[in-house]
């Protein structure tokens, strides 16, 4: 007989920062937590280390199929950068970590002012204000999502961003 170690925790395995809701229906939400003083200029700058490299949770990723509803930032703790000019960028790259690199295919430069309050929340959906490429469009392949920041580097500032998604879409 063999023994199995059922040991579980940070031990054993890799904490994340983001995982799936489980919603009824055709509707996806895949939700990350993002603390904007760990991002980088270039999201493909290492790709071994999941901060460096700007991908969020290489253990999760927006499938093949998947029609971008909207995607929606929830300010935990405000943004600060030092002369308030950092933008964010949310984005993708392909599942080898470097191919098809968009850093801005989901949030395209928002604004540090709209991350400034805590409790504040903003959606993106096609058309609107700094809304990505694949906002509104169907993914060809799957895709790993990025953050990045651009102008300046923030100082503080967390990000709950959920990405909601259909996979039923005609």
């Amino acid at each position: 007989m063999s023994w199995i170690d059922n040991t579980v925790g940070k031990e054993k395995g890799v904490v994340g920062i983001a995982g799936d809701y489980n919603v009824l229906g055709p509707q996806h939400v895949t939700e990350f937590r993002i603390d904007l003083t760990t991002l980088v200029d270039d999201p493909a700058v290492n790709l071994t280390d999941s901060h460096a490299s700007g991908i969020l949770d290489k253990r999760t990723i927006l499938p093949e199929g998947a029609f971008i509803e909207e995607i929606e930032v929830f300010v935990a703790e405000a943004a600060t950068s030092a002369n308030s000019s950092a933008v964010l960028n949310i984005g993708t790259v392909d599942n080898d970590w470097v191919s098809n690199d968009d850093e801005d295919s989901l949030i395209d430069a928002a604004a540090i002012a709209v991350y400034g309050t805590i409790g504040n929340q903003v959606k993106y959906t096609q058309g609107s204000t700094a809304h990505g490429i694949l906002v509104g469009t169907v993914l060809t392949k799957p895709l790993y999502v990025t953050a990045s920041y651009d102008t300046q580097v923030f100082t503080a500032g967390k990000l709950d961003v959920r990405i909601k998604y259909n996979m039923n879409h005609q």
